[in-house]
């Protein structure tokens, strides 16, 4: 698998752990040192990226939510043989009660990748929504 595919192997992987409520899919996304940027918060570590997503998950669970990440535009920045960083468009359409259909909001992902001994991981994402 070329680095490019492994990229976008991990974002796949990411809208799966949340749109199917995997989570344990983000040890295939995360190092286990990640960082996580989402506008004021900045999380520090998988274990927190996991519980703060899934209180997310649970959220949309219980409002009979389902949300389907779609993730475009894959760029590669910056490549080297250990580390990379990637930019992607986001948009994330969600239906309530299986029947009304919305994207809920767009935007970009700055995702800095380390090649650890268990493949490409994510160790920095920044989340930014669009505004407008």
């Amino acid at each position: 698998m070329t680095a490019r595919h492994a990229f976008e192997h991990v974002f796949c992987q990411y809208a799966l752990a949340f749109d199917q409520g995997e989570t344990e899919r983000y040890e295939l996304v995360f190092a286990e040192d990640a960082e996580l940027i989402a506008g004021p918060t900045t999380l520090s570590g998988r274990a927190a990226i996991v519980e703060m997503m899934s209180g997310r998950i649970a959220l949309r669970r219980g409002a009979s939510q389902q949300t389907r990440h779609v993730i475009t535009n894959i760029l590669v920045e910056e490549e080297t043989e250990s580390t990379a960083r990637v930019r992607a468009y986001f948009s994330l359409p969600v239906t309530t009660g299986g029947s009304s259909l919305a994207v809920e909001r767009t935007g970009w992902y700055l995702s800095d990748f380390a090649r650890t001994g268990d493949g490409w991981r994510i160790v920095r994402h920044e989340m930014h929504g669009d505004q407008g």
